[in-house]
């Protein structure tokens, strides 16, 4: 018997292999940034994002360059988060807004907060607390400057860093439950009394010591 052999016809498609997953950095920014917002720093991890996404970590690390570039974008996106509460119209006063924002930010995402403030801190030189007012949200920058030149002119580097200081120790304080159960209300008649105190000195050192 004759047997007849076929050639492959050069159309036929060969099995194909399952496609690689890819994703784009913004996913992936998107994926690490909703970790460490429900779980904290600690658990921002190539492999944890790459759960997140359904994947292996191969994607992840052929897409970004390191786990520092994630880091870095997460701190802009945690500040910009940060400075969306700080500009919540809350009361008529813009500087007032702004303290109770940086609370209500570290009250409602603790794991923001710390990742900023506690496990990967930068740094705050000499020179930038004297001129803290530049660390403000730009558009809260103008609001404040008109707002206190309407009031009474004053340094507003001064009051700044007064006012930071302070805010800042009360949002530790609250973010650590050693504060509990204080109203917006309560924390708002704080912030309105130090700020009183802080712009009245100001005012004095810039009087200097009456003669006697």
């Amino acid at each position: 018997m004759r047997y007849i052999q076929f050639k492959q016809s050069s159309q036929e498609k060969k099995p194909m292999s399952p496609p690689k997953t890819k994703f784009t950095k913004e996913k992936i920014y998107e994926a690490a940034f909703a970790i460490l917002k429900k779980k904290g720093w600690a658990q921002v991890s190539a492999r944890s994002i790459a759960k997140a996404l359904e994947a292996s970590t191969m994607p992840i690390y052929s897409t970004v360059e390191s786990m520092e570039e994630v880091e870095k974008e997460l701190k802009a996106r945690t500040i910009k988060t940060m400075h969306e509460f700080q500009l919540g119209q809350y009361t008529d006063n813009p500087f007032l807004n702004s303290a109770l924002g940086y609370i209500l930010f570290a009250r409602n995402l603790p794991h923001l907060f710390r990742f900023l403030y506690f496990e990967r801190p930068e740094p705050v030189s000499g020179q930038e607390l004297k001129e803290l007012k530049k660390r403000l949200p730009k558009e809260l920058r103008e609001l404040a400057v008109d707002y206190f030149r309407q009031k009474a002119p004053c340094d507003l580097n001064e009051v700044t860093l007064y006012n930071w200081i302070f805010t800042h120790g009360l949002a530790a304080l609250l973010y650590s439950g050693v504060l509990t159960n204080l109203t917006d209300d309560e924390i708002i008649t704080m912030l309105e009394n130090s700020g009183k105190a802080f712009f009245k000195l100001e005012n004095l050192n810039k009087k200097g010591p009456k003669n006697k």
